[in-house]
């Protein structure tokens, strides 16, 4: 057992975003902290193989540090990195990814390519989740303190659109006005849970979603809300989730005023995206994706796009294949993924409303397959029918470097080799990579 407080020094940066020394063999994990970074922490946490600790002093800074923009960094959970600046921020997901790839061999003959940059490091994101609580008669909108169920009450978010901002100031003032009950997770009782704000990239598409605990959101209410913004507010939505848990909506939607939809325009293609459909969360990085993808892979073969969404990748990649299918369990993101192709006139593409991991098996032919997976990655099923079907080239994208190592490590084992490794970077201030590989088989 080590002394409650003592001084460390920070070696690197963990995937998860922790600066990491060691304490007699132990790690030490240590948030908002930098490489080569001299500090006295307190212990916050400790167990047989590591201590997390709270920053107390610097005793030593890295030159790059800078005061974070936001006055809610380090207490809300939403950001990591806002004590660095951006070139650097990209230093360090470069480092930590490299870090990564390290275990599937000599990094140096590795085909890894240079971190893409966002368009914007702040103001960038085009969905806000924001929980409710009401305490002691007052409404709290904000994101979640790290490992807790607090919620830090917020008036601006500098990671979301501006336009998004204005809205949650707004909504809150008129919640608070009308005093309508808040679900309590303690009580459970109460009916508002989540207020979900969903903008284009241009913020002239407004979608607000109202997540409830108890059906019947008011129409009295939500004409008040549209009363913001007449011109830009497309649609006022609930959704109904009775269901405790971590899972932001429920089955039921429903449009209480207008739709209950938005449109995003990618490019030369039109999306349109329902209350509860995955869709990025910042389209404008994510089209540096796309262009990237499409200018590598072949022209006039058979594609499948496994957990297609809304047809992100597939309506795109229309104009250079033979034939796409496009396969989505979600029920929303399907629905609009057939409208979609309807909207782009895409004709070559086919939608399928099934579970990948089991209509795989279903598949009889593919030249090429893009995986753009949950966080949990691949599976032994898919691994096996890759191994009848045969791509010549697989496209895998992944937000979660973890079960990207691992089932990159597969997809090697059963014959196929990495063309190229691009990360993006989807979410600046926080420690989250997007990655793209392509692989082509033996």
């Amino acid at each position: 057992m080590v002394k409650k407080n003592f001084e460390i020094e920070i070696k690197n940066i963990t995937k998860e975003g922790y600066g990491i020394g060691f304490k007699e063999s132990k790690k030490v994990l240590v948030p908002y902290s930098l490489p080569g970074e001299r500090i006295l922490i307190d212990i916050v946490k400790e167990s047989k193989d590591f201590i997390f600790g709270k920053i107390k002093k610097f005793i030593r800074i890295n030159e790059n540090r800078i005061e974070p923009p936001c006055p809610y960094f380090g207490e809300c959970g939403g950001c990591h990195f806002q004590m660095a600046p951006y070139s650097f921020q990209l230093k360090i997901k470069e480092e930590i990814l490299r870090e990564i790839l390290k275990e599937i061999g000599d990094i140096e003959n590795l085909p890894l390519m240079e971190i893409e940059p966002s368009t914007s490091d702040f103001f960038y994101r085009v969905k806000a989740q924001i929980p409710l609580k009401r305490i002691k008669g007052k409404v709290y909108m904000g994101f979640y303190k790290p490992d807790s169920h607090y919620i830090v009450d917020i008036e601006e978010c500098i990671i979301h659109k501006k336009k998004i901002n204005e809205f949650i100031k707004k909504i809150k003032e008129i919640l608070q006005e009308e005093r309508i009950t808040v679900y309590d997770e303690i009580k459970k009782k109460g009916r508002l849970r989540y207020c979900v704000i969903r903008s284009d990239t241009d913020e002239k598409n407004i979608l607000i979603i109202f997540v409830t605990n108890l059906k019947g959101f008011p129409k009295i209410l939500a004409n008040k809300i549209y009363e913001i913004d007449k011109e830009n507010i497309k649609g006022i939505v609930e959704n109904y989730n009775p269901e405790e848990g971590n899972r932001i909506f429920g089955e039921e939607t429903r449009a209480i005023l207008g739709d209950d939809h938005i449109f995003q325009r990618i490019g030369k293609y039109t999306f349109r995206i329902s209350a509860t459909s995955f869709f990025q969360s910042n389209p404008e990085t994510a089209k540096k994706l796309l262009d990237f993808v499409k200018e590598l892979i072949p022209e006039n073969k058979i594609l499948i796009d496994a957990f297609s969404g809304v047809g992100f990748f597939s309506i795109p990649f229309s104009e250079k294949m033979k034939k796409i299918i496009g396969i989505e369990i979600d029920k929303s993101s399907y629905r609009d993924f057939l409208r979609n192709i309807k909207i782009n006139e895409t004709l070559n593409v086919e939608a399928v409303n099934a579970d990948v991991f089991d209509y795989i098996e279903e598949i009889e032919k593919a030249n090429l397959i893009i995986f753009d997976p949950p966080r949990k990655g691949l599976g032994e099923k898919i691994f096996k029918n890759l191994n009848r079907i045969r791509p010549e080239k697989i496209i895998y994208v992944s937000c979660n470097p973890n079960s990207f190592l691992r089932d990159l490590k597969i997809l090697i084992e059963i014959g196929y080799d990495i063309e190229v490794i691009k990360p993006f970077d989807f979410f600046p201030q926080t420690h989250h990579i997007e990655i793209c590989s392509i692989l082509k088989r033996k």
